[in-house]
């Protein structure tokens, strides 16, 4: 098994010790990684557990939804596995979203079980709360959202198997803020090379790990539309068959406008109360997410169209490339051919700050737009662009930013070495794509 960089949060939560523990509720598409990590950590933390899967099980599904009331839920665990809260066993039902009455129980599970660890997770988790009558227990739960493979995890699968990519030590090289910044020639080619084989396949762990061994492009877009079809299927949960083709029409739309606005329009015209329920859905099932739009004015933000962008850069990139000729990110020169690129770059840099667990907008004016600001101490404005070198037009947004709000750092994202140059009131850092890992040390 590939190691997941996740499972370290999963530990830490495994490793809290107090008497009311929250429930963790681990959510994720499905095929990304979910019951792997969680056993990681589970493994790792040692000790013993009950695994229950509702998808597998579905007579217990239907004594849980069966149930009266936690004490009726909490016999029907006794009888069944013979468990009982607080004797140090750790509690891990997956697919929980199959029943519709696990959700009332989270609050309980919290407040009136001791020493318990409890962990919910499925692919559609946040159906587990769909009974409209059923307050949300905020306060009793925290949430992990597992993503397919970062690059990092890429690295690390290339390394673990059979791969003619097969390179070792550039996991470790990435994790090292000084390696990045004196970075040779060779090593940084290398890595792009690599991060173009990502782009391609994405960190759908296994179609990753199908294409790391055969570098078969045929089997590998075979791959990602019969994954497609599988969450269709999901989708079909919750919508009737006669919305079918919108599923498709929501992946493309994004998938085509990378980078630019996504208007409602360009999934369903003239209905927008329907797009908005499936864009909704779509959103908290974290199959796309939106970022919203900021400006100077406040008011004029509300104006402006959110950019939305998909689950995974490699499903983004056989989307994208259905009319056009396949993306390089080293080979495909002509400026036409790059824009593209940058939506998927724009992809790939949304995933990784969300993943990090950044906040995150996009900012616009009349005369310039920022890809990104991240928000902390200081607000630090990031451009991506799809440049192999870098020139002074790549960062004019950054300066016409820099000119209103004063800030003292800037980020240009690029297929450029690791560098930092002063302007005349602020510092920029030129940050390659493979270095987003050491963001917060590198900025």
């Amino acid at each position: 098994m590939i190691p997941r960089t996740i499972t370290e949060k999963i530990l830490g939560y495994l490793e809290g010790k107090e008497v009311h523990k929250d429930v963790l509720i681990v959510d994720g598409l499905r095929q990304v990684g979910k019951t792997t990590a969680i056993k990681m950590g589970l493994e790792r933390f040692g000790g013993d557990f009950l695994e229950i899967n509702l998808e597998k099980s579905k007579l217990v599904c239907k004594q849980i939804d069966e149930s009266v009331d936690f004490s009726d839920f909490e016999k029907l665990l006794f009888r069944e596995f013979h468990f009982k809260p607080g004797e140090g066993k750790i509690l891990f039902i997956d697919e929980a979203n199959e029943s519709e009455r696990l959700g009332h129980y989270v609050r309980q599970m919290k407040e009136d079980w001791k020493n318990q660890t409890t962990i919910l997770s499925g692919s559609m988790i946040h159906r587990l709360f769909r009974d409209k009558k059923l307050r949300i227990p905020v306060g009793r739960f925290e949430s992990l959202t597992v993503q397919p493979f970062h690059f990092s995890e890429f690295l690390m699968a290339n390394e673990m198997t059979d791969s003619p990519l097969k390179k070792y030590g550039l996991y470790d090289l990435i994790q090292n803020p000084e390696s990045i910044i004196k970075m040779g020639d060779r090593d940084h080619e290398l890595l792009l090379k690599l991060m173009d084989h990502y782009f391609t396949c994405g960190g759908v762990p296994k179609i990753t790990l199908s294409y790391l061994k055969t570098l078969d492009k045929k089997a590998l877009q075979k791959n990602i539309s019969f994954y497609l079809e599988n969450l269709k299927d999901d989708f079909l949960k919750m919508f009737s068959e006669e919305y079918t083709n919108l599923f498709d029409r929501a992946i493309n739309s994004v998938a085509n406008i990378l980078g630019y606005p996504y208007k409602k329009t360009a999934m369903i015209q003239n209905n927008d109360r329907l797009a908005n329920n499936i864009l909704s859905i779509l959103e908290k099932w974290k199959l796309i997410y939106k970022i919203e739009q900021k400006s100077q004015n406040p008011a004029a933000s509300n104006s402006f169209f959110p950019k939305r962008y998909l689950f995974d850069v490699g499903v983004a990139k056989q989307r994208r490339e259905l009319g056009i000729p396949s993306i390089d990110l080293i080979q495909t020169l002509q400026a036409k051919q790059r824009e593209p690129l940058g939506g998927l770059i724009e992809q790939y840099v949304c995933l990784e700050f969300i993943r990090q667990g950044y906040e995150i907008c996009g900012f616009k004016d009349r005369s310039y737009e920022i890809d990104f600001m991240i928000k902390g101490e200081e607000m630090v404005p990031v451009e991506c662009k799809a440049a192999l070198k870098v020139n002074k037009k790549h960062f004019r947004g950054l300066d016409l930013y820099n000119q209103f709000y004063h800030n003292q750092k800037a980020v240009l994202l690029t297929l450029a070495p690791y560098q930092k140059i002063k302007r005349d009131h602020y510092e920029i850092v030129y940050l390659p794509l493979y270095a987003l890992d050491c963001y917060e040390k590198l900025i």
